[in-house]
């Protein structure tokens, strides 16, 4: 009994906001006889709530829910638009987030490793102890989610023989079978050799796709500091003259400030005529340990660092970067300077997947 009791003081209670609200809204507009109807209403029904009398409350409650409904009738699949209001101003705030303060960014290729990785593979068949229950469905499914892993098989498209294709330096090969191509890593497990016939549908490779490292990139930092050496950076390809991409955005680890002198003395970088060995990130990459390879001249002649008397001069609105992985990186060493017009900001965590690179960046 107490608790129905409560129910119509709570739904009376309702009915007067609603009323209060609507008033305030529009009361300047609305008819004089509408206004003062339903400022009666909602003062019989107060005065019912302050009496604490339930059939009072229940009478006028009924009348004045009449009032609001023929005054301001709810709107055809009302929960639908207002569901669909909040996802917006979701939307909306979560773009003025990423616009202003911290970008999401994905690394697509390996010139980070060890410290980021990008897309990789590794070689695995349902033939040997690296694929188990965890690579099926349904539990596939989580173990994607949660740690970027999914194994994959390449079957052939047609029937025919086989020519493997692979282009220069890249860990990507092509088997091409009666004119179509499919597309492998080196890394994967691979079952089949160039000229052999093969028939349609017969598995080709397998192996586990790894997803790469998903940050977040600070946008707001280095509006109120200056950049410092070691941070890993991300910044946009424009006015890069000698890189082919433009309008695309390139990470790699900041190792010279504007006004210093670059060079390098493998495996280390350095700085107007010395070593660097205050920045962790950059002592790091010059241990030589746990698959750090040290800084090494760019491997061919002709570009910015391509031997020991090359150097670049830094003026005082440019900065240089360089991969982690010097074996496998586009980087400064190739191309130059970056235009501090181009620094998007430093990156703070990796987010996802969830493997040893989680959290913080170093």
């Amino acid at each position: 009994m107490f608790s129905k009791k409560r129910q119509t003081r709570k739904a009376a209670r309702d009915l007067c906001r609603h009323a209060t609200h609507l008033l305030n809204m529009r009361g300047d507009i609305m008819p004089q006889r509408e206004s003062d109807e339903l400022a009666g209403h909602h003062d019989r029904l107060l005065a019912a709530v302050q009496a604490n009398d339930e059939a009072a409350m229940n009478e006028a409650g009924e009348e004045l829910g009449h009032l609001l409904e023929r005054l301001a009738p709810r709107p055809a699949r009302a929960a639908l638009r207002e569901n669909l209001e909040v996802l917006v101003v979701a939307i909306a705030v979560a773009m003025a987030f990423r616009a202003y303060f911290l970008q999401p960014f994905k690394i697509p290729t390996g010139s980070m490793q060890p410290t980021l990785n990008g897309i990789r593979y590794t070689a695995a068949s349902k033939g040997d102890g690296d694929v188990n229950w965890t690579h099926r469905l349904p539990a596939s499914l989580l173990r994607q989610l949660i740690v970027g892993e999914r194994y994959m098989e390449v079957h052939a498209k047609r029937s025919g023989p086989v020519s493997i294709l692979q282009h220069g330096n890249s860990s990507t090969a092509y088997i091409r079978i009666s004119g179509v191509p499919h597309k492998i890593d080196l890394a994967m497990s691979h079952f089949v050799r160039n000229g052999e016939h093969v028939r349609k549908g017969q598995l080709l490779a397998s192996g586990i796709r790894h997803a790469g490292d998903h940050l977040f990139v600070n946008k707001v930092s280095w509006n109120f500091r200056r950049p410092r050496r070691s941070e890993v950076m991300v910044f946009t390809t424009d006015d890069i003259e000698a890189l082919k991409e433009k309008k695309t955005h390139y990470i790699k680890r900041m190792v010279g400030l504007p006004g210093e002198r670059v060079s390098i003395d493998p495996p280390y970088l350095v700085i107007d005529g010395k070593r660097v060995t205050e920045s962790k990130g950059v002592a790091r990459v010059q241990s030589c340990e746990d698959g750090y390879t040290g800084y090494e001249f760019a491997p061919a002649n002709g570009y910015a660092l391509g031997g020991p008397a090359d150097f670049v001069q830094l003026t005082a609105e440019q900065y240089f970067a360089c991969g982690d992985n010097q074996r496998n990186s586009l980087d400064g060493r190739f191309w130059g300077s970056v235009p501090s017009a181009n620094l998007v900001g430093p990156a703070v965590c990796v987010y996802w997947p969830i493997t040893d690179h989680f959290g913080l960046i170093e």
